[in-house]
């Protein structure tokens, strides 16, 4: 596999140039499980000691911990000759979500290339730059079992709790509690440049030094 830098031209007029896109992901099929009202009969009917445990909402958790994730991606570079100095730079935006909230990854990047030939061609400069900044926030994925194992009829803040006020970890555990109060974050930075220098002698063209 080749691949090749792209660059400025030498005697090229300034030119600009821009992509994005936007995209969008759902969840399409959801886990078939009890409504509130079916589990609140479920209760009542075989297990109605425990009737004073329900609550009054009526909660999709899957609902709550999922969402139409809005992703962007934008690109802009210049690059053009200024005289026997060809240069091109450029710079990168992604914004992604994914469908399970507090999921997202940020990434900005840079680049810049310089390729002048100097010397009437006898001395030919290559500089490659590129830096990126890559931020992620990583979502709990405990919450999707959580969504499917936890009361229906509980309230959004709702959280199941010993009696000196602690939470019951052998609980189902709420599901947004497990989005919201985790922080599991990474940045990561990165940065390659190379730079070359090619010469070639005036009395003998057809030997070049090159480092």
């Amino acid at each position: 596999i080749l691949i090749t830098t792209k660059k400025g031209a030498s005697g090229k007029p300034f030119s600009v140039n821009y992509s994005g896109n936007v995209s969008v992901s759902s969840p399409i099929k959801y886990v078939d499980v009890f409504t509130a009202a079916e589990f609140r009969d479920l209760i009542e009917t075989k297990y109605p000691t425990f009737v004073d445990t329900l609550g009054t909402a009526s909660i999709d958790w899957q609902r709550e911990i999922y969402r139409t994730a809005v992703s962007h991606d934008h690109n802009l570079n210049f690059s053009g000759g200024l005289g026997d100095f060809p240069y091109r730079v450029s710079f990168g935006y992604t914004d992604q979500n994914g469908i399970l909230k507090t999921d997202n990854m940020k990434r900005y990047t840079g680049a810049l290339n310089l390729n002048p030939s100097l010397f009437e061609d006898h001395l030919r400069i290559e500089l490659n730059a590129k830096g990126m900044v890559n931020n992620n926030f990583f979502a709990n994925q405990g919450a999707i079992g959580g969504s499917l194992s936890m009361d229906p009829t509980q309230e959004p803040a709702f959280l199941w709790k010993n009696p000196d006020g602690s939470p019951l970890f052998v609980a189902p555990m709420n599901p947004l509690t497990q989005l919201y109060d985790q922080d599991d974050e990474s940045s990561v930075q990165r940065f390659l440049g190379n730079l070359q220098l090619e010469y070639k002698l005036h009395f003998l063209p057809d030997l070049k030094a090159r480092v």
